[in-house]
């Protein structure tokens, strides 16, 4: 539960608070009591669904009011990362397992095609590349094949863009993340 109220007020820039009364972290921002009202992860990773598909309708409303293109970097790589939790967490198979990964690698593939990336999309292949490895087994043998297939020529596209990374903070961020997936893949 506190993996997926992690990434949800990450998702929506939130931030935790410790809570006085039983010493336990609590998401803070404008959905916190909808948040703390939900009753189990399932219907917490259903609301996460929701806002961040509410997330995509606002950016689409604000092209359409100001005719300016809305960057939709982070609420691609929000999505790729809300995709490899419902995987973790759902348990999910065959097909829908498939698609979740094939979603999740053409969001962050898209992502770190695009100009002056940053190190989370790095972050995010690694996310994947892990869970590769957690519930890869679920997938049948053509599908585990094309994910890993996926997988290894965008990791070697990371590895190629790294070098496009602000040095400092972005960069060890991004080649830590690589190195997470080296460890992973092939």
């Amino acid at each position: 539960m506190a993996v997926m109220r992690d990434l949800f007020v990450f998702q929506h820039g939130q931030h935790f608070g410790p809570d006085q009364t039983d010493n336990r972290a609590k998401p803070a921002g404008p959905h916190a009591d909808e948040i703390n009202e939900v009753p189990d992860r399932a219907c917490l990773l259903h609301l996460a669904e929701k806002l961040l598909e509410q997330g995509y309708a606002e950016a689409a409303a604000y092209e359409s009011r100001s005719g300016k293109k809305f960057d939709r970097r982070q609420l691609n790589d929000r999505r790729a990362k809300f995709l490899m939790l419902r995987v973790e967490k759902n348990n999910r198979a065959g097909v829908d397992l498939f698609r979740d990964f094939k979603e999740a690698i053409e969001l962050t593939d898209k992502i770190l095609r695009q100009d002056d990336p940053q190190h989370y999309p790095f972050e995010t292949l690694a996310e994947i590349a892990r869970i590769n490895v957690v519930v890869g087994h679920c997938l049948d043998d053509g599908h585990k094949e094309l994910i890993s297939k996926w997988l290894d020529q965008l990791a070697i596209y990371a590895r190629k863009r790294i070098g496009m990374i602000p040095s400092g903070y972005q960069s060890d961020k991004a080649q830590i993340a690589l190195d997470k997936i080296g460890s992973r893949l092939s």
